[in-house]
């Protein structure tokens, strides 16, 4: 079964490991505060461990069919 979300989801996640970068870029020249960095922060990481687990999910899924 051809899933329509696998494709996407190697680049959603370079785009969040570059938005990552620019929490840290802001946080170095004081845009944001360490608070705001730690939540935006926490919340990207969450995503980043939940697609990759739902991408190594699909790739397993393809691999036993």
């Amino acid at each position: 079964m051809k899933h329509k979300l696998k494709p996407l989801l190697p680049l959603s996640i370079f785009a969040a490991i570059f938005y990552l970068w620019g929490i840290c870029g802001s946080l170095e020249v004081d845009s944001i505060t360490l608070g705001q960095a730690l939540v935006r922060g926490g919340i990207t990481s969450v995503y980043l461990v939940l697609a990759t687990v739902t991408y190594l999910i699909i790739e397993r899924k393809e691999e036993a069919e």
